[in-house]
């Protein structure tokens, strides 16, 4: 088994123990999905909840459905009133909620918030599905081939839940605005793990965009009013060399071994694409070495017994 597999296999394992142990013992946890409290709490955070008792105060961030709707929003307390009702607004917003909660409305009160965890989280379920999956496939697999197997099993269980929950660049428009006709404004938020490029289609262009943050970008409106916006991933030169380089490392590696085997074994399997540790390939050498030697000795007694006895 791959490290790779075994490091999913142990992360995974912790991520079930560690939310359903919350869930049972401590309180609740909920997966940010809007940006109204970033950049402190953004998109895709984990935030888990206490019990918020009877006590609420000013500054605090709780958990609370508000009243007419079914959705949880986590806000922080900017109000609290003598009958222990509270006003709530977001850190992004510049007004208040149009709202007052009342304690029976609240689910928790926010003890940790955890950047990124909630997309975790939120793939936890096709994870534990996918990974149950391959240790059942990769047994009825040929042992030579179960590497190979890994390596792609390792790669789809990373890649599908990237794909579907598109974590690492994201951009929700908040606010648009007509500067003048044909000129308009919006302000973009990055919710995505990665430092993000803004760009409107024949406008602005902002790059560097921190996760959580904000940009303000003007352009030339479309035909029906629009703006277009193009997102992508935004490094600076050393940032994009460590994204080639972890991303070509298992090619890297594996030019490595093939330039320096530690045995004539070790290369057969590496061009074979069945590469086994080194202490696997010299215990072949030393097998094969030793079944070579067993096989002279018998043969030299064979020659010894053909010959005939002469007394002296």
């Amino acid at each position: 088994m791959i490290w790779s597999l075994r490091i999913s296999i142990l992360v995974i394992v912790v991520a079930i123990v560690a939310f359903a142990g919350w869930r049972l013992f401590f309180g609740s946890d909920y997966v940010v999905s809007s940006p109204s409290m970033c950049p402190t709490i953004c998109v895709g955070a984990l935030v888990l909840d206490e019990p918020a008792g009877t006590h609420l105060s000013v500054g605090e961030v709780i958990s609370f459905v508000p009243p007419g709707l079914t959705s949880v929003y986590t806000h922080r307390i900017v109000h609290v009133f003598a009958n222990g009702s509270v006003e709530t607004k977001g850190d992004a917003a510049n007004v208040v909620d149009p709202w007052r909660i009342e304690p029976s409305m609240v689910r928790g009160r926010a003890v940790l918030s955890a950047a990124g965890l909630g997309w975790i989280d939120l793939a936890l379920p096709f994870l534990a599905l996918a990974l149950s999956l391959i240790l059942i496939l990769r047994r009825l697999l040929p042992i030579r081939h179960r590497r190979e197997w890994d390596r792609l099993f390792v790669s789809v269980m990373v890649a599908v839940p990237i794909w579907l929950l598109k974590p690492l660049v994201r951009g929700v428009i908040v606010t648009t605005s007509t500067l003048r006709p044909g000129v308009s404004q919006l302000v973009v938020v990055n919710t995505g793990l990665l430092p993000a490029q803004f760009k409107v289609l024949g406008g602005q262009l902002a790059s560097f965009i921190a996760p959580g943050y904000r940009a303000t970008l003007t352009g030339a409106t479309r035909r029906g009013g629009e703006l277009a916006l193009s997102q992508t991933a935004s490094f600076h030169w050393w940032g994009w060399t460590i994204v080639y380089v972890f991303v070509l490392s298992p090619l890297i590696w594996y030019l490595i071994r093939l330039a320096h085997p530690s045995s004539q074994a070790e290369r057969d399997l590496v061009l074979r694409g069945r590469y086994v540790d080194t202490d696997v390939a010299a215990a072949a050498d030393h097998a094969h070495g030793a079944l070579a030697a067993r096989h002279d000795a018998t043969s030299t007694a064979r020659r010894d017994r053909s010959r005939p006895f002469v007394a002296n």
